[in-house]
């Protein structure tokens, strides 16, 4: 009697060696051999528990999730060529998606390459490091907004020589005033 893959129950599983081929777990044989293994039987009559869940669910989340990021990121590209925005051409915004998508394969096969040979403990520690300063440099840039605002200090579409004219003259102005100043 056979199980759903087609396994011996208890008599194991046979394969037949036709080339110089590999099995599955790097065993080598000779052309006409047939190996011998319990393996693929003994696999297939394990529970499945709640671990396997988890990676199921785990694996399901992640992917949904990285379809809404290339769902988000290819719908930005035509407010990107509106004129109140960017206004950058079609093959702009085409380069623009081919580029992300490359990233993310590299990025993917760099990180786990340097996650393979640091460790995943170290690796991780590291990206919250990183995710940790960038958002204290974004807190200092909302800081750093809000203190401008505050004081009136409004540069937008300035440059820094007309930033800088009022804050001069309001000096020389109270030079001018102070009691003790030459004249």
């Amino acid at each position: 009697m056979s199980n759903a893959a087609g396994y011996g129950e208890g008599t194991g599983a046979e394969v037949s060696l036709t080339s110089n081929a590999s099995v599955s777990g790097g065993a080598m044989g000779r052309a006409g051999r047939t190996v011998r293994s319990l393996v693929p039987a003994r696999m297939d009559r394990l529970p499945w528990t709640r671990f396997h869940w988890l990676v199921i669910i785990g694996l399901g989340v992640s992917w949904i999730l990285d379809g809404l990021e290339i769902q988000i990121a290819s719908s930005v590209g035509t407010v990107l060529q509106d004129k109140g925005t960017l206004h950058i051409s079609s093959v702009d915004v085409g380069a623009l998606g081919s580029v992300y998508l490359l990233g993310e394969v590299v990025g993917a096969l760099v990180f786990g390459r340097i996650t393979d040979m640091i460790g995943r403990k170290r690796m991780f520690v590291a990206h919250c490091s990183t995710r940790s300063a960038g958002a204290i440099g974004a807190g200092i840039m909302i800081a750093g907004g809000l203190i401008a605002w505050f004081f009136g200090v409004n540069s937008e579409r300035q440059s820094l020589e007309d930033i800088s004219t009022p804050l001069s003259a309001a000096s020389q102005s109270h030079a001018r005033i102070s009691p003790g100043a030459a004249t």
